[in-house]
Formats: C-alpha cells, sequence, structure tokens
C-alpha cells in the first residue's frame, strides 16, 4: 500500500526497499522485510525507489499506528419486539445505531469506520458486508449475532473484528380466547377467558366502546357485544388484539296471542307466531307435549288431538325452555263405556280458561229424549241413564260453552257409543 502512495499510483518498473536507516537506505543494505514489520523497532523508515536505469530516490515512511482491538466479551445489543404482521422472530434493525458505541470504544481522534459482516471469515476478508445498515432484517430468527469490524479509513489493514453485535427480537405473547359465547338476558354474568399461554403477560380487556372491562386473564361481562383482549409479556411486547364476540340471547317469552289455534277440525293444529321476533332475540326450537323433545325448527303442528297440550320454546343457545299451555276445543266422535280403561266415558275436551263454569253440554237420544246434562269443563258421561246401561248408538249434543266475557258459543253435533 505505501509503494502506491510514494510512486503516486505509478509503481510500475519501479523497485521498493525499506530500511530503518537513511545511510542504509542511501547504501541500500540492510533491507528489511516489508510484508510484515514490526514498529516496535521504530515508526520511521525510508523507502528506496530504484528505476530500470539504477537511478533511485529516498523518501521517508512515517506509521502511523490506530488502536482498534475490542475488549474481550464486549457486546452491544438491539432489541426489538416481533410486532410486525407476522409471528416470525424476523425484524427490521438500524445496526447505525450500534456504530457511535463501537467507536467510542477506541482512543479519540482516530479516524474510524463500523462495518458489519454475518461471520468472521466474511470479516476478515472483508466480502459480502451488510450495506443495507440501516434495513437490515435478521436472518436468524429470534436471535443473531454479528462481527463487527472496526478499522482506520487512514490504514485500512488495522481493525478489530468480533461478535460484537446481538440482534434480539423478544417474542410477540401468544395465548388463545374462544370465538365467541352466549350471554342470556338473565343477569347472570358470564366469564370470557384467556387460555393456552405460551407465557407469564398483563392483559388488557377492552368493550367495543374502547372502556378498560378487565386486566386480568378474565373478564366477567354482563352485556353482549365484541370484547377485545391484549396481553403483555415483561418486555413490554404486546399479543396481536384477540376478539371475543359475546351474542345475547334469552329464554322464550311466550304467551297465548303467540298462538294461532286451528280447533273443531279434521287437522286440527298449532302454530307459534314469531314473525316479528316476538318470542324474543334467541334462536328457538319446539317441541309439543315433552319437554325432552323432540325439537323442531317448524313452529307447526298438525293432527293435534283435542285436549290440553303444552308447547315447549327452547333457546337453542341454551337460555332456557319456556312452555306454554294451550287447549284444543274437541267432541270425541265415539267412547267405549266397557272399564277397560280406554275411552269409557264421553266428555268435551280441551275447554280452557277462556270459558267459564257455567259451560254446560246436554245429550239427547236419537228420539230427542235428554240423557245427561254436565259440566262441560269437568263433567262426563259414561253411557248409563238412571243407572241402567244404555245400548250401543248414535246420540246427540248441544254445548253451551260461556265465555269471559258472558257470549255464549254453541256447537251441536253426534257421536257414538259402542260396546
Amino acid at each position: 500500500m505505501a509503494n502506491d502512495i510514494i510512486s503516486n499510483n505509478n509503481s510500475t518498473g519501479l523497485i521498493f526497499t525499506y530500511h530503518t536507516t537513511l545511510s542504509d537506505a542511501d547504501l541500500g543494505i540492510n533491507e528489511i522485510n516489508s510484508t510484515i514489520y514490526n514498529n516496535i523497532n521504530g515508526n520511521t523508515l525510508y523507502a528506496r525507489v530504484t528505476n530500470s536505469n539504477d537511478c533511485f530516490d529516498i523518501c521517508q515512511v512515517n506509521l502511523q499506528v490506530s488502536t482498534t482491538s475490542f475488549t474481550p466479551g464486549y457486546l452491544e445489543e438491539l432489541e426489538h419486539c416481533d410486532d410486525d404482521a407476522v409471528i416470525d422472530g424476523l425484524h427490521v434493525f438500524d445496526l447505525t445505531q450500534t456504530s457511535l458505541l463501537f467507536i467510542s470504544q477506541f482512543p479519540t481522534g482516530q479516524n474510524l469506520s463500523v462495518h458489519y459482516f454475518r461471520n468472521l471469515n466474511d470479516a476478515t476478508l472483508e466480502i459480502n458486508e451488510i450495506t443495507n445498515q440501516s434495513t437490515y432484517v435478521n436472518e436468524t430468527a429470534f436471535s443473531q449475532t454479528l462481527f463487527v469490524r472496526v478499522e482506520s479509513d487512514d490504514n485500512g489493514d488495522c481493525f478489530g473484528i468480533g461478535p460484537h453485535l446481538l440482534l434480539t427480537v423478544h417474542p410477540r405473547p401468544e395465548f388463545e380466547v374462544d370465538n365467541s359465547a352466549i350471554y342470556c338476558l338473565d343477569n347472570n354474568p358470564i366469564t370470557l377467558t384467556t387460555y393456552n399461554p405460551k407465557g407469564t403477560y398483563t392483559y388488557e380487556w377492552i368493550d367495543q366502546n374502547g372502556n378498560l372491562v378487565s386486566n386480568l386473564p378474565y373478564a366477567t361481562v354482563v352485556s353482549g357485544g365484541s370484547y377485545t383482549v391484549i396481553g403483555t409479556s415483561n418486555l413490554g411486547c404486546e399479543s396481536f388484539p384477540l376478539m371475543f364476540n359475546v351474542v345475547e340471547s334469552a329464554v322464550a317469552n311466550i304467551e297465548s296471542d303467540d298462538v294461532t289455534i286451528v280447533e273443531l277440525s279434521n287437522n286440527n293444529s298449532i302454530t307459534i307466531n314469531n314473525d316479528n321476533n316476538n318470542l324474543g332475540i334467541g334462536d328457538y326450537e319446539f317441541a309439543l307435549d315433552n319437554m325432552n323433545g323432540p325439537y323442531q325448527d317448524e313452529p307447526y303442528f298438525d293432527n293435534v288431538g283435542a285436549g290440553t297440550h303444552t308447547i315447549y320454546v327452547n333457546d337453542k343457545n341454551l337460555c332456557g325452555i319456556a312452555e306454554l299451555e294451550v287447549f284444543i276445543l274437541g267432541f270425541p266422535k265415539f267412547f267405549t263405556p266397557n272399564n277397560d280403561g280406554n275411552n269409557d266415558t264421553w266428555q268435551v275436551k280441551g275447554i280452557g280458561n277462556d270459558f267459564t263454569n257455567a259451560s254446560i253440554v246436554s245429550i239427547f237420544d236419537r228420539y230427542g229424549k235428554l240423557i245427561k246434562q254436565l259440566s262441560a269443563k269437568n263433567g262426563y258421561w259414561n253411557g248409563t241413564f238412571n243407572g241402567q246401561l244404555l245400548v250401543s248408538s248414535d246420540y246427540w249434543f248441544i254445548a253451551e260453552l260461556v265465555e269471559i266475557n258472558g257470549n255464549i258459543k254453541t256447537y251441536r253435533g253426534h257421536f257414538s257409543l259402542v260396546r
């Protein structure tokens, strides 16, 4: 390198020798090894430059030593949380943030520069240098050590090299929550919780209005809506926001006005009306006469026998089962009074609370003779007249049913006594 400086980069055809004294250079004796020279013998040398005509000249060479060796074990660290869009342990680092720290390890007044490499071989040979110092992305997830080369810009052969820069990416907190829950409108709170955390974190639960709900691993809520939880590690790294959707539901509120009944027909039916969600905000299914089901989505039952029935409305979100007793008015077509326990009496079925106890039924034989008069609500006929069994035949009835408001509904028909 000194050859080029002395010859102003025009050393072709010149012979260079170096000597420790001016007289040795003048005489061309005691040449030193210019490839490896220890300045312990002095910082001043004399160069003898000879051309092809054996003409020579002598110049003085002053050696300047830059101190660039690091303290053993010295390490700087750049840290980031893994806070980009992907949890991968990679992050953008600005390596220049540490350059002045490295230079400050050496005596001031030196013209030093800092260079970064992936391994010792590259740093030694000065190849594959990391040139994007301000936007370098670590190539080993979560932790990578770079080799630092500090050299003098006055004498590039003098440098210090070592694994002195640690790039650390702290992991983003990870845990799980259920995607949704059901809140039943019964004033009983529900608990939203985190689980399977990959570390020890603090938490913040925020509702959809931005209000802090809880700073625990769980949150107790009493209303529906969207809740967001963020976990933070002891290093200040934040998790992705995880959303918890709470759906409100409720047990049904069913009343007689919600039910349409077709009775006194060949196909009695019950229809539950929920066109305007008048039963409530839940997701409902329906069963008839059995709380255990089977349940169906269709709010309609046909071929329903006369009598008292119970409608069960189950909230699919498990908020509860509502029930309503309904009555389908009917007059049996026959009865068999043979004491076998089946159809042994004849009576009006399905007399509900819309009718008073003043409702009566009169039964006649085919000749119009009054055989029996009974209460429509709780009376029955066992097929006798004055204690005598009547024969199998057709009989007629007139039912006068008195409504709560005093109106009287009259029904006429006939039925068979079968023995």
